[in-house]
């Protein structure tokens, strides 16, 4: 074996380390399960919404972005996430698993959803709200001494 077979083998052994690393630390279960349990209350809201002949009124759209957030912050608090790495990890998942059944089901009701603003404010709150959640919502633990 050359240097250079060597050094390849030492890039792929990093590699699976740190897939393996992801892998262990991840909770799918809950990435997956919440990604859909977000999309499927998103999916009734919007029905709702649309049912009710409301959903083109601008303060609809603003509650169904709020609403994305919120069930996001819910979401990644049941998670426990204080890395803002991991939250980014969720919040993504989540965001695919939105996108990925918006394709396969909502977009047979509304085939331009795609281009509302309300959509892709609604993703970027469902992905952005973990990190804020874990970069400023957990509190540390300060001894103070008293004189």
């Amino acid at each position: 074996m050359g240097k250079v077979d060597i050094i390849n083998i030492n890039k792929l052994l990093s590699i699976i380390n740190l897939i393996n690393n992801f892998m262990e630390k991840f909770n799918w279960t809950k990435a997956l399960g919440f990604g859909a349990l977000i999309w499927l209350i998103m999916f009734a809201l919007v029905s709702a919404f649309v049912g009710f002949n409301i959903y083109e009124a601008l303060l609809s759209k603003i509650i169904f972005v709020l609403a994305a957030g919120l069930l996001s912050y819910l979401c990644v608090r049941n998670v426990k996430t204080a890395s803002l790495g991991r939250a980014f990890e969720y919040g993504l998942t989540w965001v695919a698993v939105g996108v990925v059944l918006d394709l396969l089901v909502s977009m047979q009701f509304n085939p331009t959803m795609l281009l509302a603003w309300e959509y892709w404010v609604s993703y970027a709150f469902i992905l952005f709200v973990p990190m804020f959640y874990s970069g400023f919502g957990t509190t540390k633990n300060v001894n103070a001494l008293h004189a």
